[in-house]
């Protein structure tokens, strides 16, 4: 059951390969099966606006890393003084 409700089993032909392969980095990524992953997708793509947390800091992580960057809260108080 998923948050209480009763779930349905859907079979998905025809996935072309590429989409598979980013779709199980991506659950890889985030730590969860491709069944989980490939809901989690749905739920973002069907309820606009609505992002877990843990999607969240998944991202919040992800663009720390490429940005190399440690804000403290010194850099961020100053950053908003200037407007930035």
């Amino acid at each position: 059951m998923y948050n209480g409700l009763k779930m349905a089993t859907l079979t998905i032909k025809n996935i072309p390969d590429s989409l598979l392969k980013s779709l199980k980095q991506r659950a890889s990524l985030n730590k969860r099966s491709l069944n989980d992953e490939i809901i989690s997708c749905l739920e973002r793509a069907l309820i606009p606006g609505k992002i877990s947390v843990d999607d969240f800091l998944v991202e919040v992580r992800k663009n720390r890393v490429k940005l190399k960057v440690n804000l403290s809260d010194d850099i961020l108080t100053e950053s908003k003084s200037q407007r930035r």
